[in-house]
Order: structure tokens, then sequence, then C-alpha cells
């Protein structure tokens, strides 16, 4: 059963800590607030240090922007109350040594752009203790540098967990049974959604959330699992739905040569 998401528990008012989690390369956190509604574009530019550049488009799908403001209004706020709270996000940036958050704009109620940059990943996975390293890694020798992520539904979790947001929001999104397939996951989602489609299909709605991430690392790719090579760089596709029901982790990797 979905719980229903009181003011203080939108998703501007959930950003605690997202550098971290942004940094990491993974915005599966901003996003578990509504794995049917979301989708995001991320950019990231990797160099041989371990430092880089990041850009972060997440956008809100139609229907799960209506359910939201639904939501909002039962608990008296305004059917266009922001969605995004800008100010929210600055503050957890001026909080995080080493990661700065150059722009970030709000151009719609559903859309949040952000372009950072950090100093070093290896720092900034280190500040969040050994519990991530099951999850992402980043490993470099003098001959190669490598960057790694397994996402699962505990990935999911834990990265949530690192981002502040309410664990009890975040398991009245997620299956609500071990073992539940993509179609199952979905028919659950689906009576809390469907009143908000009018002309769109809830399998669209499912289908579209994806996080498409294009990584450009410093060097010359040797070795690749889970995503292509494109231009200069490599991208990686994960459906969020299939994140949280997959019966064994997505598996992403990326080796380069400087």
């Amino acid at each position: 059963m979905i719980h229903y998401m009181s003011e203080r528990q939108m998703p501007g008012r959930l950003i605690a800590r997202m550098p971290a989690v942004i940094v990491a390369g993974v915005v599966l956190a901003g996003l578990a607030l509504g794995l049917a509604g979301c989708s995001a574009d991320q950019k990231i530019v990797l160099n041989e240090n371990g430092s880089g550049q990041g850009h972060l488009d997440i956008r809100l799908d139609p229907v799960f922007v209506a359910y939201l403001s639904d939501v909002g209004m039962g608990f008296g706020a305004h059917t266009d109350a922001p969605l995004f709270d800008a100010e929210a996000v600055r503050g957890a940036f001026a909080e995080r040594p080493g990661v700065t958050l150059n722009s970030i704009e709000v151009p719609r109620r559903d859309q949040l752009i952000l372009d950072i940059s950090f100093e070093s990943v290896e720092h900034v996975l280190a500040m969040e203790g050994q519990s991530l390293a099951r999850f992402l890694r980043f490993e470099r020798t003098k001959g190669f540098r490598r960057i790694a992520a397994e996402i699962d539904r505990r990935a999911i979790e834990h990265f949530t967990e690192l981002s502040g947001i309410d664990p009890v929001v975040v398991e009245s999104l997620m299956p609500p049974v071990p073992g539940m397939s993509r179609r199952e996951y979905q028919d659950h989602l689906a009576w809390a959604l469907e009143e908000y489609t009018h002309d769109r299909s809830l399998d669209a709605v499912f289908r579209d959330a994806m996080v498409v991430t294009d990584l450009f690392p410093s060097g010359k790719v040797v070795q690749l699992d889970g995503g292509v090579r494109q231009g200069d760089g490599v991208r990686f596709n994960t459906s969020l739905v299939e994140a949280v029901t997959t019966p064994r982790p997505l598996r992403y990797s990326v080796v380069f040569v400087p």
C-alpha cells in the first residue's frame, strides 16, 4: 500500500545529503520518491585523479506531478506548490567539503537541473563510510582507473538513506514483498496512479522511469560492462522499475587508461 506524503515529505524537502549521491553518479536516491514517475539524464566527466564535473537533469512525469499535487493539497499545499526546493539543495551542498554546486535551475515545476564539480570521488565515497563500497567503487592503480556500481533494491534503499529521505516514504514506494516481478510491482502501484493518467498509459510511465548516465572518462576505455560506447564516452541506461525488482544486481563498470 502506498502511504500519502505529508507536505514535509514532498521531494524538495527530502534533500538532506544530495551531494554524495550525485557525485557517486547515482541519482536513484532522488528518484526513489517516484520510481514510477521520474526520469533523469546525467553527464559525468571523470578525470584521472578522481576529480570531475557532473550535470543532472531530473524530470517528473505529468502523471506523478498530478499525484503529488493531489497529495499536497490534502495537506493544505497550493495546487501548484513547488516540488523542488532549490534553497534546500544549495544548503546541502554548502555543508559538503570538496563538492561545489556551480548552478541550479528549476525551469519548470517538474524539472530540476544541477551542475556540480567535485575534487575527488574517492574522498566523497570515503566520507560515506565502508557501507557504500558494497554498491559503488572507484579503483586507481598506476596503469588504470575503474569505476563500478551494483544496483538493486538494497542499493536504492542505501542511497535513499544517504540522501536523508524518510524511510517510511521509501518503503511505501518499494515492492511490498521480496521476489515481486516487474509486472506485479507495476500493478501494485497502478491503483494509486491510474486516476491521474488521462490520455497517458501507465506502461509508458513505467517505461520512461529511466536514468541515463553518460560518463566521459579522461583516457582510453579498455573495458565496459553494462553499457555502450557513445561518442567520446560510455552510456548506461537504468530502468528504475527493473532496478527494484531484479533478482540479481544490475552491474555497471568501466575501466580506462589515463
